[in-house]
């Protein structure tokens, strides 16, 4: 994916997305191993992706390469509540072993970009919604934090091993019902399609 073909991107959306091809700071355009770098600071990558619901996250790393500007550009579109939207190559992505990205991001083969504007239309708000708590339990569980992530990353080598997790010890299992009949008080309910106390 070049600038051209995010340019042709911009075109494809029209007023619909704010589509940027070239960073205003006037920072290099190329990051370690030929990837493109990060545009500005933090706050100002903050601020646009604060009023997005999705943010374009390309992955123009080298085939099987993990890319790590693509990782924070995932987790910053985490941190301000936007679905990243991952133009896949054949790079993994983060921690993809243990966490299911799918929930949380629109992934597409990097072929499948024109069809961008499409996908993107075709995802209803309870998707949305979905997808952005998946994208708080992602950052809260495995990416929030450096300890967060280095644990995470202990668990993938541990998986990788098979070694087995470490036993919880003085946690005694909680008996609610003593006669073995849970049908104790149970009020009727409706049937409900959707919850919306999220």
């Amino acid at each position: 994916l070049s600038v051209l073909d995010m340019g042709k991107i911009k075109k494809l959306c029209g007023t619909k997305c704010d589509v940027e091809v070239s960073c205003s700071q006037g920072l290099a355009q190329v990051g370690p191993r030929g990837e493109w770098s990060l545009c500005g600071v933090a706050a100002e990558r903050e601020q646009s992706l604060l009023q997005a619901t999705f943010a374009l996250v390309p992955d123009i790393s080298e085939a099987g390469t993990p890319s790590v500007t693509m990782a924070v550009r995932l987790i910053e579109a985490l941190w301000s509540g936007a679905i990243p939207v991952v133009l896949h190559t054949t790079s993994p992505l983060p921690f993809e072993e243990v966490i299911e990205w799918r929930r949380a991001a629109v992934i597409l083969p990097m072929a499948r970009w024109p069809e961008l504007q499409l996908v993107l239309s075709g995802i209803v708000q309870e998707d949305i919604l979905l997808m952005r708590t998946q994208g708080r339990f992602l950052l809260d569980t495995y990416l929030g934090t450096s300890s967060r992530i280095v644990s995470t990353a202990v668990n993938v080598v541990r998986r990788r091993l098979k070694m087995p997790a470490a036993s919880l010890e003085g946690i005694k299992e909680e008996i609610h019902f003593q006669d073995g009949n849970d049908n104790h008080d149970r009020a009727p309910s409706g049937l409900f399609r959707q919850n919306y106390t999220l």
